[in-house]
C-alpha cells in the first residue's frame, strides 16, 4: 500500500476535507502527534481511547513518518500516554510556533551525529573507559562542562592527527541530518551547528552538508600531536548561547523565527533562549528545561514539527 494511500485512508475515515486543514482560533493551542508508519494503529488507538476525533484537524505524511494535527492541547496524563506508546508530540503556544524558521542551530554530537567525538578520540586513543565516564557526567549536568573538557583533554594528550583525519572519514550523521538540510534549504532557513566538540568535525560537515555556519572547540596540535589545549574561548553552556544570539541579530532574524536543537546539559542555555528550543533524545535535566522534545524518531521529526505552517497556507504538498 502507498504511503498516500494510508493518508488519504487515514482522512475518509476521520472525515477530514482536503484543503480545509486551519489554524485554531487565536486563544487556542494546537498540536500534532508524528511517529514512523508502523505506529499507525497505536496513534489511532490513542485518539480514540482519548475521544479526541472531533480534535483532529489534518493527517499527511512526512517521509516515512505520519502527522496527526489537532486543535486543543493535551493533558498530562495523555502526555505519559504517548511516552508509554514511544510517540512524539509537539504543542504550539501560539501562530510563531507554526511559522518555517529563519535559524537553525543544532548541537553536533549525539544531535547532528550519532557519536560524542570526545568519547571516539579516546576509543581510538584507548583512553574510552576513562573519557566517556566523565562525558556522561558533563552531558548530565553533574559536574562543570568547561572543568570536565579540560580533564579530558589533558587525558587526550599526545593523540596523533591521524585520529581526527579517521573520524572525518567515519563520521556517522543522524538519519534524518540530510532531510532536514534540504528542508530548510528549500524555505531559506539557516541551518548550521554550535557544538562543545571540535571545529575538526565540525567544519568538515558544514563544507560536505552546505550548512550556513558551524562553531565549536578548536584542537591545538604540534608537530602532529594533540597538545592538551584549545585555540581560545571555550565552547560552553553560555558561549553556545552567545553565538546563537549574535547569529540571530547578524542574520536579522526576529525572536520569533529562531530555533535551537540539543541533548545536553551545555545546550541548555542555548535552547532557552530560541523561540523553539527542542530536546532531542536528550538527557533528563534538558527535557526537564525546555516544553518540547523529540524523543523516539529521527531529525525528520523536526521536518514534521515545521511541516504544519507550510500545509496551513498551502506552499509544500505532502
Amino acid at each position: 500500500m502507498s504511503f498516500f494511500k494510508i493518508r488519504n485512508d487515514l482522512m475518509k475515515s476521520f472525515k477530514i476535507e482536503e484543503n480545509k486543514i486551519r489554524l485554531p482560533s487565536q486563544d487556542d493551542t494546537c498540536f500534532i502527534i508524528y511517529s514512523k508508519l508502523e505506529f499507525e494503529l497505536s496513534i489511532i488507538k490513542f485518539i480514540s481511547h482519548n475521544n479526541m476525533e472531533n480534535y483532529l484537524n489534518g493527517v499527511w505524511l512526512v517521509k516515512n513518518m505520519l502527522v496527526f494535527f489537532f486543535h486543543g492541547n493535551l493533558t498530562t496524563q495523555q502526555k505519559s500516554q504517548l511516552f508509554e506508546l514511544q510517540l512524539d508530540y509537539f504543542i504550539y503556544k501560539d501562530s510563531n510556533d507554526i511559522a518555517m524558521p529563519q535559524l537553525l542551530a543544532l548541537d553536533m554530537d549525539s544531535t547532528a551525529i550519532k557519536t560524542e567525538c570526545i568519547d571516539e578520540i579516546a576509543y581510538l586513543f584507548n583512553k574510552k573507559d576513562e573519557i566517556s565516564l566523565i562525558t556522561k557526567e558533563a552531558m548530565e549536568g553533574q559536574i562543570n562542562f568547561d572543568v570536565s573538557l579540560n580533564k579530558r583533554l589533558k587525558a587526550l594528550k599526545g593523540f596523533p592527527i591521524q585520529i581526527i583525519e579517521k573520524m572525518k572519514h567515519d563520521v556517522t550523521i543522524d538519519d534524518g541530518l540530510l532531510d532536514l538540510v534540504k528542508f530548510c534549504n528549500e524555505f531559506n532557513c539557516n541551518i548550521g551547528l554550535i557544538s562543545g566538540g571540535f571545529t575538526d568535525i565540525a567544519d568538515h560537515l558544514k563544507e560536505t552538508l552546505k550548512l550556513n555556519f558551524s562553531y565549536a572547540n578548536t584542537l591545538n596540535f604540534e608537530r602532529g600531536k594533540f597538545t592538551g589545549n584549545i585555540d581560545g574561548r571555550i565552547v560552553n553552556a553560555e558561549m553556545k548561547r552567545e553565538i546563537f544570539l549574535k547569529l540571530r541579530d547578524e542574520f536579522q532574524i526576529n525572536q520569533n523565527n529562531v530555533a535551537a536543537v540539543g541533548d545536553g546539559a551545555n545546550d541548555i542555555p542555548m535552547l532557552m533562549s530560541a523561540n523553539l528550543g527542542i530536546a532531542y533524545k536528550a538527557k533528563k535535566i534538558v527535557n526537564e528545561s525546555v516544553n518540547n522534545s523529540i524523543n523516539f524518531n529521527s531529525l525528520v521529526g523536526l521536518i514534521c514539527i515545521f511541516s504544519v505552517g507550510k500545509v496551513i497556507d498551502n506552499t509544500k504538498k505532502f
